[in-house]
């Protein structure tokens, strides 16, 4: 039972590290074929946009960037293989202290309070820090989507402008900047 579960466990692990294949996020049925929606996240608003929109695709490239710090794949927990190894590392953590704190001279009932409590404690602390300072800067999973499909929204209605369209509402943008709008 327990090769069973060890088994298990490997091939969960393993899989884990797949790609993700994408799913179209709806099947629009028509009179004559059935046509496949565009996927909202695949859709990049700088990509889409025409030529003369020079100034909102330098913006969107700002943003898109996300100011140039950015963790490497293995410890960002928004990946699998980071959610591993940050899980590993939560794992070991109160047991290199628990051993710490044996070596230093506290008996194994109290090193294993004090370890378990203190580890407790801090992994309230940072959770509940970290979930406050997403909220205040907007980085939840839900404004993180709102925001993606409304670019992809802007770009596409910006995709269907004609050109003289498009270079008026530039002019327009101009002119708001110059005015301090």
């Amino acid at each position: 039972m327990l090769r069973l579960v060890t088994l298990f466990g490997v091939l969960a692990a393993a899989r884990s590290f797949a790609p993700l294949q994408p799913r179209p996020l709806a099947i629009r049925h028509g009179s004559t074929a059935a046509k496949q929606l565009p996927n909202v996240a695949n859709l990049s608003p700088i990509g889409s946009l025409p030529r003369q929109s020079a100034v909102v695709v330098r913006a969107a490239e700002n943003e898109a960037t996300g100011g140039g710090f950015s963790l490497p794949w293995w410890l960002d927990p928004g990946t699998k293989g980071g959610a591993i190894v940050v899980c590993s590392l939560l794992a070991i953590i109160p047991i290199v202290g628990y051993y710490g704190l044996i070596a230093v001279g506290y008996d194994e009932q109290a090193a294993g309070a004090v370890s378990a409590g203190s580890f407790t404690l801090l992994a309230i602390l940072l959770w509940t820090f970290s979930y406050m300072f997403r909220v205040a800067n907007k980085d939840m999973t839900y404004a993180k989507q709102l925001k993606t499909y409304e670019d992809a929204v802007i770009a596409k209605r910006l995709e269907e402008l004609a050109d003289d369209e498009v270079n008026a509402l530039l002019d327009e943008i101009d002119r708001d900047e110059e005015l301090g709008i």
